[in-house]
């Protein structure tokens, strides 16, 4: 099996300097055999903690941080055994203070320390409504920025059935965020509680190689908002979203759940987003990220 060792090695060592490696290829290889500390597979997704969203802040609405957590998030009781038939525990260095309710100011209170997540307007609970109010959050990695390589950019992990949300990105050194985009989910992970969505930045506009060093993930209206449901540019039912007040609303298709799928139900706007992270190997920012609050182009 040496040679197998030395394929895994090669194959890591170039998703650190970037290279480009089909997701599925990185899922097969730690089912086959152990992943480095930092490197991690989840609903079908592998990433390198260490592009994790570093900061984050509710920029748009209000949002409840408060009394969300997960126990089963890369969490120890989901190890697989040893060989010996000792426990592994692959989650021990996942650093699960880079949740995104962590990281908007809600701190562990378990001594298990659980990631913990945020929720948008849910229907029934006292706050934000849905398909009233626009929540969005902004999240970025600090003095670094993602770059845009071959193949998929940035996975945002959900919790629970699938619940919607939109995602924009700031390219670096511009001052607006570009339009919004909705995919649909990639992969559901049952021992971790979580569903993967994954961007290209290339479909937000960013040109290979380009960086950005922010994003920004906003709640979804459909069809029982008085303002309008927000649409989308492909009859698919995914893709880039388009409000009621933009010119382009009257010929924009249904948001679905998948293709050939239904319209989200109004208890089922309440995406809860646990962790986010970039695909590839960050890179520094040439100039501090502080710049004037950008906008999006979109409502």
């Amino acid at each position: 099996m040496r040679w197998l060792r030395k394929l895994i090695s090669a194959l890591f060592v170039a998703m650190k300097t970037s290279l480009a490696l089909p997701v599925a290829a990185l899922a097969f290889i730690c089912s086959i055999a152990p992943c480095p500390a930092d490197v991690f597979v989840i609903a079908g997704v592998s990433f390198d903690t260490a592009n994790s969203v570093q900061t984050g802040a509710i920029v748009e609405g209000t949002i409840n941080v408060q009394d969300h957590s997960s126990k089963i998030f890369a969490r120890m009781e989901q190890a697989p055994k040893g060989a010996a038939g000792d426990a592994v525990n692959p989650y021990l260095t996942f650093d699960r203070g880079l949740s995104l309710g962590r990281i908007l100011g809600r701190q562990a209170r378990w001594a298990d320390d659980r990631s913990r997540y945020i929720s948008f307007p849910e229907k029934g609970v006292r706050g934000a409504v849905p398909n009233k109010d626009r929540v969005t959050i902004e999240l970025t990695w600090g003095k670094n920025g993602l770059p845009n390589r071959n193949g998929p950019d940035l996975v945002v992990f959900e919790v629970g059935s699938y619940e919607p949300f939109a995602v924009s990105v700031r390219k670096a050194g511009a001052t607006e965020f570009s339009p919004y985009r909705y995919n649909f989910a990639f992969q559901a992970d049952p021992t971790h509680g979580v569903n993967s969505v994954i961007f290209e930045l290339t479909a937000f506009g960013v040109a290979e190689g380009e960086i950005i060093d922010a994003i920004r993930i906003r709640n979804i209206f459909n069809s029982d908002a008085p303002a309008g449901a927000d649409r989308v540019d492909s009859r698919l039912g995914e893709g880039r979203v388009i409000y009621p007040t933009d010119l382009e609303y009257v010929g924009a298709h249904k948001l679905l759940s998948a293709v050939r799928g239904d319209e989200f139900r109004t208890d089922s706007l309440d995406a809860d987003l646990i962790y986010v992270a970039g695909l590839h190997r960050l890179i520094p920012l040439a100039a501090p990220t502080a710049k004037p609050a950008g906008t999006s182009s979109s409502n």
